[in-house]
């Protein structure tokens, strides 16, 4: 009986576990790098639109699903649409401790998205 409750805990932790922000904003990541773009933006949104019904505001999940989905969409070339999503990933990354390393990160995709945007003024004050 144990046994039969413990696989079906598994399987019902195991299906809700593939709807995480960190496993959608993963295989974003990769579909991103696959040159799959559409796909990757879709599971990107996904990933921060969960992050945002989960998460209370400000959260660090949030931030980095949104660092996510901007650096798709500039990956795709849609700058003006990734750099405001970035800004919003900073903001809530500056604010956390714990996410030096993240929001380092986003720090950089924004730079480059004003840069490859033509906003070089902008991208140098980031450096």
């Amino acid at each position: 009986m144990i046994l039969v409750v413990g696989v079906i805990f598994f399987i019902l932790r195991g299906s809700e576990r593939r709807r995480d922000t960190a496993d959608l904003s993963g295989l974003a990541l990769l579909r991103s790098k696959q040159a799959k773009h559409d796909e990757a933006e879709k599971l990107a949104r996904q990933s921060l639109a969960l992050a945002r019904r989960k998460y209370p505001t400000g959260n660090l999940q949030i931030g980095k699903a949104a660092m996510v989905l901007g650096h798709v969409l500039e990956e795709q070339g849609n700058y003006p649409a990734g750099i405001p999503v970035l800004e919003e990933a900073i903001g809530i990354l500056g604010a956390s401790a714990r996410a030096s390393a993240e929001h380092g990160t986003a720090v950089l995709y924004l730079g480059n998205g004003h840069f490859y945007a033509g906003k070089y003024e902008m991208s140098e004050k980031l450096k």
